[in-house]
């Protein structure tokens, strides 16, 4: 063997090593291509791949048949272009750029046209193509997303629907995530408070705000009674702040919808209605009978004189009782000492002293008063301070803040 070749046999052993390991890789990568295919035939799913002008290097079968074309429509040449409507190429030209340089991109989502004409809302995920460390095109994968945008559609409208039924009957919506404590509050929601939607905070703390203090252990219970899953519905009237300060009252009526794999509540819905006039009525109505039961209770006790003393001082309480007042007098007059004798009287003792009440009046020390019920038929005053000097200094010294005074008999 010539010494020449002796010495290029290192060089040559090195080759033919680099040229097997090659030939082994290529033939990795060709099979690693074959797996690829046979997977993306076997998919229930649109795939294809593009060169770097967006023609069609690949589709797999599901694609060809989902598209209506054929093995021989693609290999002809078409660009994927072509299935996008006229309006959104431009935005389908610019997502596709962003794809060769960009990783990670969210799906777009598109109206698709297939070869008949007939279209479909699809959604696109995008990858690109490597070869040797460069850019040669890209891989997608497109999804028919028809039924999903129907139900999107038709949650729409079922929530306009709803919306507007709310709005016809004066209702506002809540929608609570009980596990977040975000809350959706409507626009009817807020106004009927009189606040708009950006004066109140998502959240169901805002509306724990403006519960009445009064109210919020009944309202608590209710909740939680049925959120434990002790009651079918969650249903409650009591009182909430408006932007005012005043309070409503509202009728609050839910359920929960949505519970976890272990039976806890994840989603609340229900309505606010306005029942303040109601309400207003309902305690007219309790008030007007009240008062019509305490003056028949009067009437039927004194038809007869016996033990009238006690009936009179009775009858005294009662009265006070329902008028929420601290005590109550009959007087006498007497026109030659020009004074007013006290016959019968009824006082809360928690609140009002012995020594504070009214054994006579003096119309001589408080000529006021006695001129005042001639006059006007009578003294009504809710702040004895706006009366005259003598008979607020009168009326002061027993702790009287407000007064009603009626003759009897004239």
């Amino acid at each position: 063997m010539p010494h020449a070749l002796l010495r290029c046999l290192p060089e040559l052993n090195v080759k033919l090593a680099q040229a097997a390991i090659a030939c082994t890789k290529n033939e990795a990568l060709e099979e690693s291509e074959r797996r690829y295919r046979s997977l993306s035939e076997m998919l229930p799913e649109m795939i294809c791949e593009t060169d770097l002008e967006g023609n069609l290097t690949y589709a797999n079968r599901f694609a060809i048949e989902k598209m209506g074309y054929t093995q021989e429509d693609i290999l002809k040449g078409m660009n994927v272009f072509s299935m996008f409507p006229p309006q959104e190429r431009v935005q389908a030209k610019e997502n596709f750029l962003l794809s060769l340089y960009e990783d990670n991109l969210k799906p777009r989502e598109y109206n698709i046209i297939k070869k008949d004409g007939e279209t479909f809302a699809g959604a696109v995920y995008t990858k690109k193509i490597e070869q040797n460390g460069k850019v040669t095109g890209i891989r997608g994968v497109m999804l028919d997303i028809t039924d999903r945008k129907n139900h999107e559609k038709e949650l729409k409208q079922n929530s306009e629907r709803l919306e507007l039924a709310l709005l016809g009957g004066d209702a506002g919506l809540w929608d609570w995530n009980i596990q977040t404590g975000s809350v959706y509050f409507s626009d009817r929601w807020c106004s009927m408070l009189g606040y708009g939607r950006n004066d109140i905070a998502p959240h169901v703390s805002s509306w724990e705000k403006l519960l009445h203090p009064e109210d919020k252990g009944m309202v608590n219970k209710a909740l939680k009674q049925h959120l434990s899953g002790k009651t079918s519905l969650y249903r409650t009237e009591h009182r909430v702040k408006t932007k005012q300060g005043s309070y409503k009252w509202v009728l609050d009526t839910g359920r929960v919808t949505e519970w976890d794999q272990n039976g806890l509540p994840l989603r609340a819905v229900g309505t606010h209605i306005d029942v303040t006039w109601r309400k207003e009525n309902e305690v007219l109505l309790e008030q007007n009978l009240q008062q019509q039961e305490i003056l028949s209770k009067i009437s039927l006790i004194l038809n007869s004189l016996d033990d009238i003393d006690l009936k009179l001082n009775d009858a005294l309480k009662d009265l006070c009782r329902f008028a929420h007042l601290s005590r109550a007098y009959m007087f006498v007059d007497d026109n030659e000492d020009n004074v007013s004798f006290n016959l019968f009287e009824w006082f809360d003792p928690e609140i009002i002293a012995r020594n504070q009440s009214f054994s006579f009046i003096d119309y001589d020390k408080v000529p006021s008063l006695q001129k005042t019920i001639f006059t006007e038929g009578g003294v009504f005053c809710d702040n004895v301070k706006k009366l005259p000097e003598d008979l607020n200094q009168m009326l002061k010294d027993r702790n009287v803040l407000s007064i009603i005074m009626l003759p009897l008999f004239f």
